[in-house]
């Protein structure tokens, strides 16, 4: 094999390179379509206001996978060598919200994660959780996991289309976090919900 060695390049060899760098704040993401003929999301505000669900995420993460590896030992002389036998992917996707001033956005996320617990079922409110005796009883997973659609593209005309593209199967909001308010300078307020998924696949 040949040795590497530096090279010297023009500032007209490399311009169109470094003139052409993909930029972090170009993507969308769709995380309610696939839900939208599940019982909550008519009473969550959602239905009507899907595109504002693609415009407020305000931050996401194009997702990671590693490998599961086994060790053989002993096989040559001297040298330990690594298999792969499994795909291990992230355990959560995050997606953060900027919050409208009609509180659309928690809610969709609140009443998908009551669903899964077994709250607003049918006939059943959130004040029947009041009660005493409440109880929960968890729906079945094919009821409330759906997928998501994470799409990565450029600004201009030429480039519009979809430079990456991923769907998160069986996905569904494992926690929402905690929201901070306080009486210190107002900041737009968000919120961040960590959605489990069984897999995801990079699309054409």
């Amino acid at each position: 094999m040949a040795t590497l060695r530096p090279e010297n390049f023009s500032y007209d060899d490399i311009k169109d390179d470094f003139l052409t760098l993909a930029q972090t704040s170009v993507y969308m993401v769709d995380c309610t379509t696939a839900v939208n003929n599940k019982p909550f999301f008519a009473s969550s505000g959602m239905s009507g206001n899907q595109q504002k669900a693609k415009l407020l995420c305000c931050e996401a993460s194009i997702p990671g996978s590693g490998s599961a590896t086994h060790e053989a030992t002993g096989d040559f002389a001297g040298v330990t060598e690594k298999m792969v036998y499994r795909r291990i992917f992230d355990d959560t996707l995050d997606l953060t919200f900027y919050v409208d001033n009609d509180y659309i956005i928690p809610e969709f996320l609140e009443s998908w994660h009551a669903y899964c617990l077994g709250e607003n079922l049918p006939g059943q409110g959130r004040s029947d959780m009041l009660a005493p005796n409440a109880f929960y009883r968890m729906n079945y997973p094919s009821e409330y996991k759906g997928s998501i659609q994470l799409v990565k593209f450029e600004k201009d005309k030429e480039r519009m289309a979809a430079k990456m593209n991923y769907t998160f199967i069986g996905a569904f909001p494992q926690s929402i976090a905690s929201i901070p308010i306080s009486y210190q300078q107002s900041e737009i307020l968000k919120v961040t919900a960590s959605f489990s998924y069984i897999r995801y696949i990079k699309e054409d």
